[in-house]
């Protein structure tokens, strides 16, 4: 099965521009992981989706439960 997704700031710029994704899911375990820390992130939208204060928003971040 394949799954497409998209990751996208609500002021897309040069900087943060949309992403699209597509991939094949041969892993659900890696999905559910995948999808929880999603869920969290999402819960935590208002503390900065659960992104530390001081990290270079150049940089990718996994936001994880429980934050590193």
């Amino acid at each position: 099965m394949e799954i497409y997704g998209v990751d996208f700031t609500s002021s897309p710029s040069r900087r943060k521009p949309i992403v699209a994704a597509r991939c094949r899911l041969d892993d659900a375990l890696d999905a559910l992981i995948a999808a929880a820390q999603a869920s969290w992130s999402w819960l935590e939208r208002d503390n900065a989706f659960g992104i530390p204060a001081g990290t270079d928003c150049l940089e990718g971040w996994i936001c994880a439960y429980p934050p590193s």
